[in-house]
């Protein structure tokens, strides 16, 4: 049900959408295909600490292209947009369920980068499923 709520929303959702106020600067780099790409990965990993590492990478992918676009340190207003954007448009299957196993079997070992990282993705995915 959610992964057909984010198809939905993929067919309407542009970075310029009012709910995401993307940076213009930023979107020198949409669809961010080498996060999208990442992400669409997370599935062919088995541990929780992998998928969290996957959805690290996805972040820091974006992250540096927010740098490179601005040529500031790209913090959490400027990310989670764009990892929101990214989420909708990879639409990654099983997306609930893999939060679901990070959380019960992983979280309490998150080292503080890990559950930075978490916790921009986890927000994110909340604010997709609020989405209208």
């Amino acid at each position: 049900i959610f992964s057909g709520h984010i198809r939905t929303l993929a067919e309407q959702l542009d970075p310029n959408h009012q709910k995401l106020r993307i940076q213009k600067v930023c979107q020198r780099e949409c669809p961010w295909p080498s996060a999208q790409a990442e992400l669409r990965l997370i599935n062919a990993y088995k541990t929780p600490r992998d998928k969290v590492a996957c959805v690290q990478r996805c972040i820091r992918i974006i992250q540096n292209l927010i740098r490179l676009a601005s040529n500031s340190a790209a913090g959490a207003d400027d990310t989670i947009p764009i990892l929101i954007y990214v989420i909708v448009k990879a639409n990654p299957p099983n997306l609930l369920s893999i939060m679901q196993y990070v959380q019960d079997l992983y979280s309490s070992r998150f080292t503080d980068e890990e559950s930075y990282y978490w916790t921009m993705f986890v927000s994110g995915v909340k604010f997709i499923h609020e989405m209208i």
